[in-house]
């Protein structure tokens, strides 16, 4: 029946997306017990043929586009069909990418986005690579899976970090594309992934404190168990340890899941409470929460940057004007535009020949930007 059913798909030229029979559909047409329709209908959701909406009902699968027309399905064959069928298309020179975003219709406010993207621009002409660009801000991730599946890519560049989206990496690799990953929060699914070096990140911005003459660091983090937030906190400790620093967690403050630019009152205020306490020359925010935090509290005068604390960003949001009352801090740089320029060298070697060699991640270094939000605590007045 499961062959039965593929032929069907087949000759019918089924489009995914479409609807398809019901269990009891089945059941009737094919005089078969429901258990042994279901246990033929299980493999064919699970390798892409079918689609199984809960509480919506079965609709054809994405595998259905990876048949090339006049082509009879050949099960020794089918998880190779999909990047045959591409690589046979006449006359084909051009590398085509789908890239996944968060939030496609807000890039005005993402920082991320936009440098990779220019990344990628810098080398798509030599690598003769055309960009389409998915999001999710009107979709969920099963309609993107479906758009992906038809448009046929060669190449699907995932840089967003919601956790859905691993969903449509997993779409992706069932028919054959060739997946790759920005940032950490899909290092987990095995995909070639790019991202920042967060350990040589954190030794950065504690050595620029400490070389200023800062003793007293602190550290503020969003409470995250992302691989980023735990990889700057492990960093920022050792560290402090190698310099014999005070590196105990009582210097550590822990910020509360968040909205994005949506920081809490009583967040503020934890915040507040770890300064007075903890009397801390220098803090590194991690990450966009603390950062918020600290903004806040300078603006409503509990302290003076850089007079009286001096403050390190992990955060990448620095349009003029927008922390500190005006003052441009001094951050870590993620090399972004540098990793968009490595998704396309990836993107060329993956439909090569070769393909690609290596799952394990190509971690760049980030690069402390001095800013005018730090200071040599031997010159101050306080």
């Amino acid at each position: 029946m499961r062959q039965r059913l593929v032929e069907h798909l087949v000759r019918t030229r089924a489009m995914p997306g479409d609807r398809f029979c019901t269990e009891a559909e089945l059941v009737a047409a094919s005089k078969l017990s429901r258990s042994t329709v279901r246990r033929a209908l299980e493999p064919l959701v699970a390798e892409g043929w079918l689609d199984r909406r809960v509480g919506d009902g079965t609709y054809v699968g994405p595998r259905v586009a990876q048949i090339p027309d006049g082509q009879t399905p050949d099960d020794p064959e089918l998880n190779r069909m999909g990047r045959a069928a591409r690589q046979s298309r006449p006359g084909r020179q051009v590398i085509r990418m789908a890239v996944l975003v968060y939030n496609l219709g807000d890039l005005s406010h993402d920082w991320y986005t936009p440098p990779i993207l220019e990344g990628i621009d810098k080398a798509a002409e030599h690598h003769r690579i055309s960009v389409e660009l998915l999001g999710d801000k009107d979709a969920d991730a099963e309609s993107i899976s479906r758009r992906l599946m038809r448009s046929q890519p060669d190449v699907l560049a995932v840089l967003s970090n919601d956790p859905r989206h691993a969903f449509v990496i997993r779409d992706a690799q069932r028919v054959g594309i060739r997946c790759m990953v920005t940032g950490t929060p899909h290092l987990g699914l095995g995909v070639p992934t790019i991202h920042e070096d967060n350990l040589q990140a954190m030794q950065a911005a504690v050595k620029h404190l400490v070389e200023l003459g800062h003793r007293r660091i602190g550290l503020m983090l969003q409470r995250t168990l992302e691989p980023w937030a735990l990889d700057r906190h492990e960093a920022f400790t050792h560290t402090m340890q190698r310099l014999e620093l005070d590196s105990d967690e009582s210097m550590v403050h822990w910020v509360d899941r968040w909205e994005p630019r949506n920081v809490s009152t009583d967040a503020v205020n934890a915040a507040s409470r770890f300064l007075d306490r903890r009397q801390p020359t220098a803090v590194i925010a991690g990450s966009a929460a603390p950062m918020v935090c600290l903004d806040r509290l300078h603006r409503a005068g509990n302290f003076e940057v850089p007079k009286d604390l001096s403050i390190v960003s992990f955060e990448q949001d620095l349009a003029a004007g927008h922390w500190l009352g005006g003052l441009t801090p001094t951050y870590i740089r993620f090399p972004l535009v540098e990793m968009g320029r490595q998704l396309a060298e990836m993107a060329a070697q993956a439909v090569s020949d070769e393909g690609l060699p290596s799952t394990e991640p190509i971690v760049l270094p980030a690069e402390l930007v001095p800013g005018q939000s730090t200071f040599s605590p031997r010159t101050s007045t306080k």
